[in-house]
């Protein structure tokens, strides 16, 4: 299947259901926002290099709404197949890598506004590191995005370099949710 049919699958209206959680003083997940969506996947353009759709995503929060727009699709291969997936959100391009098959994974940059919201802060951690799963079934795309700390002081470092003590690394899942199309493109 080239890139572009591969792409055109992906039009349709969804709906989605998600959580977003911040990281408590132990480390453990605390829910900050849970809010419903409205996908709407409306155009499939060949880029060049790139065969996308465009998507409206209409996000209600309960007390507010707000929306995204965003690209998603496929790499096109010289000879127009389908490539690596892909996602451009806020001037973003997230390439997806799929590990096996329909599922994805994927590294993740936040804004500073973002980490506040969770309750992390990048200058007081050595490492923060986001990685997100996409599993794809069907008519549905689960979606988890786990997030690596590497917090807190460093201990002295003794006379041969070396740390006195490992690091600790935390791992928290900080996004749960889902997009289950309930129509295709007409």
């Amino acid at each position: 299947m080239n890139a572009f049919e591969k792409a055109k699958q992906l039009l349709g209206s969804y709906v989605g259901e998600w959580s977003l959680f911040g990281v408590d003083g132990n480390g453990q997940p605390v829910l900050v926002h849970k809010w419903t969506d409205n996908l709407e996947v409306i155009t499939v353009e060949d880029l060049g290099d790139r065969v996308a759709v465009t998507a409206v995503d209409r996000l209600d929060f309960g007390n507010f709404q707000g929306m995204v727009t965003f690209r998603e699709g496929y790499l096109k291969l010289p000879d127009g197949g389908c490539g690596q997936r892909f996602m451009e959100v806020g001037g973003q391009m997230i390439m997806q890598t799929e590990v096996a098959p329909g599922v994805m994974v994927y590294p993740v940059s936040l804004a500073d506004a973002e980490l506040k919201s969770m309750g992390l802060d990048a200058s007081k951690q050595q490492c923060l590191q986001h990685l997100g799963v996409r599993v794809v079934d069907g008519d549905t795309e689960f979606v988890t995005r786990l997030t690596f700390i590497v917090g807190g002081d460093r201990e002295p470092q003794s006379e041969s370099g070396s740390a006195s003590a490992p690091e600790k690394i935390t791992v928290v899942p900080t996004l749960q949710g889902y997009h289950r199309r309930i129509k295709l493109s007409d």
